[in-house]
């Protein structure tokens, strides 16, 4: 099957999207950014007069960044990171020793920061792509699992940002709508002839790869910036070839090919309206805030007043040469009475606009009141936007670490972000709909923990202090080892929990 240049085409929603991100990481950027963008961020005022620029140069300057963007992007990365994502059965310490969690990339990177920098993607621009592939091992040939095992061979992942996503096309095959291309653009080192040049040349070039399901079978095909095919591959996996494309898109809202719009669009939108109206008023403050003085002169005495030296707070003056001889001379101050109040109310609605679209993110639809009998500790962010954009990213990335370990691996990042620690009257409502049977052992630990009343369950287990006292004895911990050996009986036999405090399940 021959690729012809069209390789480098561009998807119709990619080129419909790619201003939409670009004003989205230039406003999390911050200002210097925003400024270099220069007349994209803010149109000149008089255009046929600045002829030099001069004009729009001061008028550049003295515009201000109002970075709310961007501090509502670093809120809620660490609203999503207040916890570190739970990745299967995973402890923190199992992950260092397993060999593809603790460098999922190849570059180093643990499976947290993978899915920090994905999170981030997600966050900025509302997409990310990530491939599972294995290392390139030309002189071995086609691999089942189990050769490249003992190669040393193993999967990993690559993270790639919206930009590098160009071009994708489904087909209907049997009734089933199947991803058949996905066209990747990487930009890598230009090939040199000297090893010098290697050390310290930052020049870059375009690679492009084909991700290509041809006649059933999935290959990769690599292109050079003169859209040369140079690399053919194919990866059998336990014998057989892949009939899928091993690469993943999470959006928002949904995982696959389409595109959504970026989270945080709207709110960069009003941060540029914002920055051109503190430009308006930065530009009227500029031109009215030193007082400038004016002179009345009879015209015989103009060329004489003109020479003599004047020394004033600015470092301007107008002279006005009257009519009419022996005309009285005068002299004032020529004071602003421009009103800025216009301008300034606009950037304050702007301001609460902004806070608006910010706490639409994080608010809650309003439901029902429940019953004490069927009480639960949903925390207020469950079902906002934020919280939606998390779930969406563990259902991804559950996808994306199965197919690296070879099993289903459930990844859940924190999703509960409007937490208050629950007070005694709720813990009294939920240990009522306990002994009542209707919430379950799991699910009352569960909103403790959500609810910041007592530790999760790995960390009591490494509470020394917890574990080392006489009352553990009631949860069947021996002091000894200060493992919850009693607790685990406990679960697995679906028996009621002691309490220590003697309330016990009737």
């Amino acid at each position: 099957m021959a690729i012809t240049s069209s390789i480098s085409t561009t998807h119709q929603a990619y080129d419909a999207s790619i201003n939409q991100r670009e004003r989205c990481r230039s406003a999390i950027a911050g200002q210097d950014v925003i400024k270099l963008g220069g007349q994209k961020y803010l149109p000149p005022v008089n255009v046929e007069q600045d002829t030099d620029n001069s004009d729009y140069a001061i008028y550049l300057e003295n515009a201000e960044w109002y970075n709310a963007v961007g501090l509502t992007y670093a809120a809620f990365l660490g609203m999503i990171f207040r916890k570190n994502p739970q990745v299967g059965d995973f402890t923190a310490d199992s992950i260092n020793e397993d060999s593809i969690l603790n460098n999922v990339n190849l570059e180093g990177d643990d499976i947290f920061t993978f899915i920090r920098d994905m999170t981030i993607e997600e966050l900025k621009v509302g997409r990310v792509g990530v491939l599972v592939d294995y290392p390139a091992t030309d002189e071995l040939g086609e691999l089942t699992i189990s050769e490249a095992a003992r190669n040393g061979v193993r999967p990993f992942a690559k993270i790639y940002n919206a930009e590098a996503i160009i071009n994708w096309k489904y087909r209907t095959i049997r009734g089933v709508k199947k991803l058949i291309s996905v066209v990747l653009r990487e930009r890598i080192e230009k090939p040199s002839t000297s090893e010098g040049d290697n050390l310290f040349s930052h020049d870059l070039e375009n690679q492009y790869r084909a991700l290509v399901i041809i006649d059933g079978v999935y290959s990769q095909i690599i292109y050079n910036d003169a859209l040369e095919e140079v690399d053919r591959v194919n990866i059998t996996f336990n014998g057989k070839p892949l009939t899928e494309i091993p690469f993943t898109v999470i959006n928002p809202t949904s995982i696959g090919m389409e595109v959504e719009k970026p989270p945080l669009l709207d709110m960069t939108d009003t941060n540029i309206s914002h920055y051109r109206a503190s430009a308006a008023l930065g530009a009227n403050i500029h031109m009215f805030a030193r007082i400038t003085p004016i002179f009345k002169v009879p015209a015989e005495h103009f060329d004489q007043f003109l020479s003599q030296d004047m020394e004033f707070g600015s470092t301007k003056s107008i002279v006005i040469p009257t009519s009419s001889e022996g005309a009285d001379s005068d002299a004032y101050f020529l004071e602003p009475k421009s009103d800025f109040t216009p301008i300034v109310n606009q950037q304050i609605r702007l301001e609460e606009r902004m806070a608006s679209q910010g706490a639409r993110m994080l608010s809650t639809p309003k439901a029902g009141v429940e019953s004490v009998d069927t009480v639960r500790l949903d925390m207020m962010g469950e079902l906002s936007i934020l919280s939606s954009i998390a779930k969406n990213l563990s259902e991804g990335i559950t996808q994306i670490v199965s197919q690296l370990l070879g099993k289903e691996t459930p990844v859940v990042l924190n999703s509960d972000f409007l937490t208050m620690p629950i007070d005694a009257g709720m813990i009294t409502a939920l240990l009522m709909s306990l002994q009542a049977g209707r919430l379950s052992e799991a699910q009352f630990i569960d909103s403790l923990v959500r609810g910041e009343a007592i530790k999760e369950e790995a960390k009591i287990i490494t509470d020394t202090a917890f574990t080392s006292s006489p009352d553990t004895e009631a949860l069947g911990v021996p002091a000894a080892d200060g493992e919850l050996k009693g607790r685990e009986d406990n679960v697995k036999k679906k028996e009621p929990l002691s309490n220590p405090n003697g309330l016990e399940k009737n």
